[in-house]
């Protein structure tokens, strides 16, 4: 039982399909005559599957079945998506848009923010296991930190979001990134043949791995034992990460033990089960692969027909295992534009159709008369002073019920006092 993965593998091409890890075969099959660009393909729940064309403006949305024929839409964005990532809650969706990240509530399609803090495209986006906080990496060599909570916070303009990192180290592209479950560490490649490894709470570059080769992916194990890079050679590096590490790591120290060659072309996929003992690699040479990780032997291959652009390990949908099993989630096709900015409205209230004034202390200022609330012929205004007006405004606003308080106060006040008084002359304490 322990050998049974409870995910599937959906990877996409010019369709998507979802294979079942156990058995090998496709149980799930989405037909479409656009290819998916790569870093564009998500789940939202277990209920959606949403991707971006190639070559379009537009993000499609399949429902998630059991049948073959599954429900699909498609909406048109403000641009070509180069990036998209879901939250696990399946609540907010993230794409990027050339330089901008365009950030939207899935269930209402609403469009919540606009950031912008790239200098060139967004290449991949990334969210923490509990959508604290989420990534985004560009082809400026710039990973950001933004934290969710206040980039969806209606009181915040567009000018006062601010990530939480911005880390430059990078001077090429960044390929990919990765977040642990814990959220302690996290992990980018590039172009640059670099993989830096950072520490989430201070920010601070704790590694840098420096290869001989672009890298392409990364992803480590779930006790972070180790870390698994990818390169577009087709090679796979394995480096312990359980000791202490030094500040750079390159590859003329490495063992030569460390690097795998598993496919034929571009890794451009990695993932680990949950029971952290086989990993996913997925590459261009149309075929994704499970390794067992402890002796690095391939348990199973998938083969994908047309040019293989997305591939990750993901929960197996309930939809599967349940026919009966019911939607969580709904959505709304996205807006393209921000909703215009409503200008602050003031309500003027009045007081028992009596005007009152706004008056500095000591100034005299303008009564009427009480005839012109009766609806009787206005009389001319009178000057008083600020004491007047005070009393004038107490009883407009209370009428009679502050004299009659006062006398009902006065009236317990002096019950009281009598009672008290009574107890005590009545029992006198005793002589000591």
């Amino acid at each position: 039982m322990d050998d049974i993965l409870p995910e599937v593998i959906i990877a996409s091409s010019n369709r998507c399909i979802i294979y079942d890890c156990n058995t090998g075969k496709d149980i799930g099959l989405y037909e479409d005559v656009n290819t998916f660009l790569p870093k564009t393909l998500a789940l939202i729940g277990q209920d959606f599957l949403i991707g971006a064309y190639s070559n379009k403006p537009m993000l499609k949305i399949w429902k998630i079945k059991k049948e073959r024929n599954a429900d699909q839409k498609g909406f048109v964005v403000p641009g070509i998506v180069s990036a998209l990532a879901v939250s696990n809650c399946g609540n907010y969706c993230v794409a990027g848009i050339k330089e901008q990240i365009f950030v939207w509530r899935v269930t209402t399609g609403e469009l919540l923010t606009i950031l912008n803090r790239h200098y060139q495209s967004v290449t991949c986006l990334k969210f923490t296991a509990d959508d604290s906080i989420f990534f985004s990496g560009g082809k400026d060599g710039h990973v950001i930190v933004w934290t969710l909570s206040s980039v969806i916070d209606v009181c915040a303009g567009l000018d006062n979001i601010k990530p939480q990192f911005v880390w430059t180290q990078h001077s090429a592209e960044v390929t990919d990134i990765y977040c642990d479950n814990k959220v302690s560490r996290v992990a980018t490649t590039s172009l640059d043949m670099t993989c830096k490894i950072y520490e989430l709470d201070s920010g601070m570059l704790l590694t840098s791995i420096c290869m001989d080769v672009p890298l392409t992916s990364v992803v480590m194990d779930s006790l972070e034992y180790a870390i698994f890079l990818g390169d577009e050679r087709g090679y796979l590096y394995k480096i312990n990460t359980y000791e202490r590490l030094p500040h750079e790591i390159h590859r003329a120290d490495m063992n030569n033990k460390a690097a795998l060659e598993l496919h034929q072309t571009k890794i451009i996929s990695l993932s680990v089960s949950s029971n952290g003992k086989q990993l996913m690699t997925a590459s261009e040479d149309q075929t994704c692969k499970l390794w067992d990780i402890e002796s690095m032997t391939c348990v199973s291959k998938f083969h994908i027909e047309g040019a293989l652009t997305n591939a990750f390990l993901a929960r197996r949908p309930a939809c599967f295992s349940n026919k009966e099993a019911k939607t969580l989630l709904s959505y709304r096709p996205f807006e393209r534009e921000l909703p215009k900015k409503t200008e602050k409205q003031y309500i003027e209230a009045t007081i028992g159709r009596k005007e009152l004034s706004l008056m500095h202390d000591g100034c005299p200022d303008n009564y009427y008369d009480h005839s012109i609330f009766c609806h009787k012929p206005a009389a001319k205004a009178e000057t008083m002073d600020a004491t007047a007006i005070q009393d004038i405004f107490q009883e407009n606003i209370h009428g009679e019920t502050i004299s009659e308080m006062t006398g009902l106060n006065q009236q317990l006040f002096t019950v009281t006092l009598k009672n008290n008084l009574a107890s005590i002359f009545s029992d006198p304490p005793s002589p000591s």
